[in-house]
């Protein structure tokens, strides 16, 4: 959903097909894994990690457009499923979801190894549920419900007590499973104290190098795992397990001739998956925002205020991102050649952008050679307006 609301500007569409979503919830408050649906789906594979999308399509149409009304019109359908999910807990934790689906694996996939992951299904769950319960407080704000964000920030907060003492193991800092995926649960739905995360980051970045510095994930740890990277600092961890010229990258389906993003890690073919396939596309997002250096503010939605945080230490030389926001085009173009690091930001009126950059850069970043004002963090606050700004690295 959300490379979808930067590429192809579908907040129409999208919103079309939450009306659909709606229309498919059940009294009891469970959706299918597929909608529409002709009656399948509601029994299996319909778990906290399918039914986010109740939660992630609204979300991301008001975080990239700013219409609060999609919030309103979804509210009572989220708040539903996460009752449904509170009826399937066991001491607050939930085990009924579809998973990690399409780890790598070997073989066939149809019916056999397409659910062969290593996260556990009642960690992601579990994460999926803590996060339900922090996505409803933060609408329940936007929309004006005290009450509604006081209880769901309660119930989160008996979650997260929860999901910490049965699947976190703060001497070793592994989360159960001790995979790729399962880290980044923790972290990216932030179940970690801040003084935690260094040492999360560092488990999830000695299990990629235990994988030669594959990737290790499905659809879940996709997200999860990649845009964790981005948040962290360490994009270069990412572009570097797309680019991995063996099985399972990126890189390695496009050696084998792929035009399409594909179902399986190893290819299709007969019983192997669809060759034509959506589900792991998040990638483009996290290219946009952590490569590209181009993301919305969810306290100023729509781009009213604009994250930029271009990828220069992610081993990539160049790269440029660009948006047709409500507000006009926001755009991010940057280079690094001969040490030399060359950016262009575009920020419409009215609109403001913060630049994130290593602060090696930032003491010699200039505006046609004059400093610009630095706060003392790693980031530059601007106003609309378009920038050509050059520093030394």
């Amino acid at each position: 959903a959300e490379q979808m609301m930067l590429n192809f500007r579908s907040a129409a569409f999208l919103s079309k097909w939450c009306g659909d979503l709606r229309t498919a919830q059940r009294p009891a408050g469970q959706i299918p894994c597929v909608v529409p649906s002709t009656g399948w789906g509601y029994y299996g594979l319909m778990g906290p990690d399918w039914s986010s999308a109740l939660i992630n399509v609204p979300w991301y149409i008001y975080l990239y457009t700013g219409n609060r009304n999609i919030l309103e019109q979804n509210y009572d359908a989220i708040r539903r499923n996460f009752e449904f999910m509170e009826s399937m807990t066991t001491d607050l934790t939930l085990n009924y979801g579809t998973g990690d689906w399409c780890a790598p694996f070997d073989g066939p996939g149809i019916g056999v190894n397409m659910g062969s992951y290593k996260c556990p299904t009642e960690v992601s769950d579990t994460g999926f549920f803590y996060y339900a319960a922090i996505m409803l407080a933060k609408m329940a704000h936007i929309l004006h419900k005290p009450e509604d964000e006081a209880y769901y920030t309660e119930r989160a907060g008996c979650i997260r007590t929860v999901f910490r003492s049965r699947f976190f193991d703060p001497v070793s800092c592994t989360v159960t499973g001790d995979c790729q995926t399962a880290t980044a649960v923790m972290l990216y739905f932030g179940l970690c104290e801040p003084e935690e995360r260094a040492g999360l980051l560092k488990r999830l970045l000695e299990q990629i190098d235990e994988k030669d510095g594959h990737l290790d994930f499905g659809v879940l740890g996709c997200k999860m795992v990649m845009q964790t990277l981005g948040q962290m600092g360490r994009a270069d961890v990412s572009v570097a397990m797309m680019e991995q010229k063996t099985y399972p990258s990126l890189r390695n389906w496009l050696d084998q001739g792929a035009t399409t993003l594909w179902e399986c890690w190893n290819g299709g073919g007969e019983r192997n998956g669809s060759l034509n396939h959506h589900m792991f596309s998040d990638f483009a997002a996290f290219m946009h925002k952590y490569i590209g250096g181009l993301a919305p503010d969810e306290d100023a939605p729509g781009f009213r205020h604009i994250v930029f945080r271009p990828g220069v230490d992610s081993g990539v030389t160049s790269a440029s991102s660009r948006h047709e926001s409500v507000y006009g085009t926001v755009a991010c173009a940057w280079s690094l050649a001969d040490h030399v690091l060359t950016l262009d930001l575009q920020i419409p009126t009215g609109c403001t952008g913060t630049l994130y950059l290593p602060q090696s850069l930032l003491e010699s970043l200039s505006e046609n050679g004059q400093p610009l004002y630095c706060d003392g963090e790693v980031c530059i606050h601007l106003v609309s307006g378009s920038y050509h700004l050059m520093a030394k690295k």
